[in-house]
């Protein structure tokens, strides 16, 4: 497991078992049949910073311009994104899904909750006037991007349909549309 930016070395004993009984008392339902860290229940449980929030934000005082408000459109098409590929793991069979998440994880390098909570700092960001860090931005689409440009390709290994590989095809090409005009705004 690599190291968090909220520890110096590895996570304390205390913090190990804290993480474990918070996920089992108040996070069972959410994460069950999926890999997760105790530093995400820690980030998840306010314990400790996420490294998105820590790392990825700088506010400066430079005035809200059209560049900011496409590409707020665009982060909400970026939102959407993510939600559509949560709920096609939602449709995959129950045993397959933790793989499938996995998966994205690996790829993606970050998770969807993950995603999800980095994307709405973006937007929160972007709305208050101020600039965020396009760099580390441009950085985490990189992966996301090439994830994208794997499914048709790894979908055609479970199924022969050619209208359903059709399809995929198209809302892939459109996710990496949307992926290219984010990095033509940074």
């Amino acid at each position: 497991m690599p190291l968090h930016a909220a520890y110096e070395g590895l996570m304390p004993v205390e913090h190990a078992a804290l993480a474990t009984l918070y996920l089992t008392k108040n996070l069972a339902t959410k994460y069950h049949g999926e890999e997760v860290t105790g530093y995400e229940v820690l980030e998840e449980a306010g314990i400790i910073v996420s490294e998105a929030a820590s790392s990825s934000i700088e506010l400066t005082s430079q005035p809200h311009t059209d560049h900011d408000s496409d590409l707020s459109a665009l982060l909400f098409d970026l939102k959407t994104i993510i939600q559509e590929i949560s709920e096609e793991f939602d449709k995959l069979p129950v045993f397959i899904r933790p793989l499938a998440r996995s998966g994205f994880k690996k790829k993606a390098v970050l998770s969807i909750q993950n995603w999800q909570r980095y994307i709405e700092q973006l937007v929160q960001t972007n709305s208050v006037n101020a600039n965020f860090d396009h760099e580390l931005l441009l950085h985490r689409l990189a992966p996301l991007e090439n994830y994208i440009k794997g499914v048709p390709a790894e979908t055609a290994r479970f199924t022969k349909d050619e209208q359903f590989l059709n399809e995929v095809n198209i809302t892939c090409q459109n996710r990496l549309i949307i992926l290219q005009a984010i990095k033509s705004k940074c």
